[in-house]
């Protein structure tokens, strides 16, 4: 289910049946040997994680034969820290038992 909601966005996977192009997620390039051996065996294995309209129009172009072009999208790191605080040092604070402890240990060593 994940793989197939993946697949419906058309930032991860967009078929371009006029050029015969592919345009894939850069993760299809990264993790490529979980999904076919070769670059050009991925239209093959992307098909099965597509529905409806992607799905009929990626079947076409690999029934017409011919050379699919696959590309690969670049990866937006952006998305997976939407909700990262950034590091403030200052709004450190310690606390007197666990500098004790501290201490404490070091005199052990």
């Amino acid at each position: 289910m994940a793989a197939l909601a993946f697949c419906e966005d058309d930032h991860n996977v967009h078929v371009d049946v006029k050029k015969k192009e592919l345009h894939l997620s850069m993760i299809f390039s990264w993790y490529k040997i979980d999904f076919a051996k070769t670059t050009s065996e991925l239209p093959g294995a992307v098909l099965k994680f597509l529905r409806r309209t992607k799905h009929q129009d990626l079947d076409r172009m690999i029934d017409e034969g011919g050379k699919i072009k696959v590309f690969f999208k670049h990866y937006d790191w952006g998305t997976n820290a939407s909700n990262v605080k950034p590091f403030e040092p200052s709004k450190l604070k310690t606390s007197e038992s666990s500098t004790k402890g501290l201490l404490g240990r070091s005199k052990q060593l």
